[in-house]
């Protein structure tokens, strides 16, 4: 079974008479789309990275000291996000929020399995201040 040419043709006659619509849906998209993006906030990363112990140092690394520098790298991560640490950057630095807006919505710590690293990433919408506390904390 075949299409004929006048059934092809009155398939396409409602595409060609309203032809017009898909030039503009895409315009009215993408203008939206390019609006969106110019008006949301933007936020950058700065990251610092911590060596627990000197295994990466030896020819052969002993996987006790792995897995102890490893365990070593969760409980910082986990002290990186206590007052105790966080209030004299946020004193330091005179940010206009607590430290506990640091904790809770800004850093996100990461253990770097089987090379002993602690990783600290600091978000926020302005780069340089999140450069400096991410440079700031006293285990870092």
């Amino acid at each position: 079974m075949m299409i004929t040419p006048q059934e092809l043709l009155r398939l396409l006659r409602p595409v060609l008479r309203w032809w017009w619509l898909i030039p503009i849906a895409v315009l009215l998209s993408g203008s939206v789309a390019f609006l969106v993006s110019r008006t949301e906030t933007r936020y950058y990363v700065a990251r610092s990275t911590l060596m627990i112990g000197n295994t990466l140092e030896s020819q052969r690394p002993d996987p006790i000291q792995l897995q102890l520098g490893s365990s070593l790298g969760r409980f910082y991560g986990e002290l990186a996000k206590r007052e105790r640490i966080l209030q004299p950057v946020q004193e330091k630095l005179n940010l206009p929020f607590s430290w506990n807006v640091i904790a809770t919505y800004m850093l996100r710590t990461a253990v770097v399995p089987n090379a002993n690293l602690l990783e600290i990433y600091i978000t926020d919408s302005n780069p340089v201040r999140a450069a400096a506390i991410a440079m700031r904390l006293p285990i870092s």
